[in-house]
């Protein structure tokens, strides 16, 4: 015969830990809110299943990206995926790699009213990679002083929400492409405007 326990998040979490080999199945018998913590230690309850009740995460970024380990994965990673929604409890500033990782939890994820500020180089900014997480953010900075082309000082200008952060940014190219009208919202954003190869220029060039 099959017996399958069937208890309030609180009450399951109680049995993290213990024996519960006689059970055929652990089912989350009502809708519970918790840590990313707490949903995880319930993953780890063999033959775990949420049923028709749904976890609704609520907590930081630093504790939902967390990692303890030598691997990539956030700690918490098969909690959050059992969730039906992750929000977070407070603004916070992650790196492009990071807001990426958020985005994984796919419509789960929601910042909760909160500004998800992704901080990082212009590279990582710009990178393919990491656009699903910039759409997560509020607002996107420099984490450092950059140099930068012009056509890239273009596509940072670009970015919703984007500011220098107060760093520097310097903008190296040819004459060819600092002259390039497309590329003058890039110009404006630099901070210092330099040659990337010597260059004859004509008066009106100059």
């Amino acid at each position: 015969k099959l017996l399958v326990v069937s208890d309030s998040a609180t009450s399951l979490m109680g049995l993290v830990g213990s024996s519960v080999s006689l059970a055929s199945g652990i089912m989350l018998g009502s809708n519970a809110t918790l840590t990313a913590k707490q949903a995880e230690s319930l993953t780890t309850l063999a033959n775990f299943t949420t049923g028709i009740a749904h976890i609704s995460i609520q907590d930081t970024a630093g504790d939902l990206l967390e990692v303890t380990g030598s691997g990539s994965t956030p700690d918490d990673w098969a909690g959050e995926l059992a969730a039906s929604s992750v929000t977070l409890t407070a603004s916070a500033s992650v790196s492009a790699a990071q807001a990426t990782e958020l985005s994984l939890l796919g419509s789960r994820f929601s910042v909760g009213g909160y500004t998800l500020t992704v901080s990082d180089s212009a590279a990582q900014l710009l990178s393919p990679s990491n656009a699903a997480g910039l759409a997560l953010a509020g607002a996107v900075t420099l984490s450092g002083p950059q140099t930068l082309t012009a056509q890239a000082a273009t596509e940072l200008a670009g970015l919703t929400g984007f500011s220098k952060g107060g760093y520097a940014v310097t903008v190296s190219d040819t004459a060819a492409n600092l002259e390039f009208a497309g590329y003058a919202d890039g110009l404006l954003l630099a901070s210092h405007v330099e040659l990337s190869t010597a260059t004859s220029l004509s008066v009106a060039g100059a």
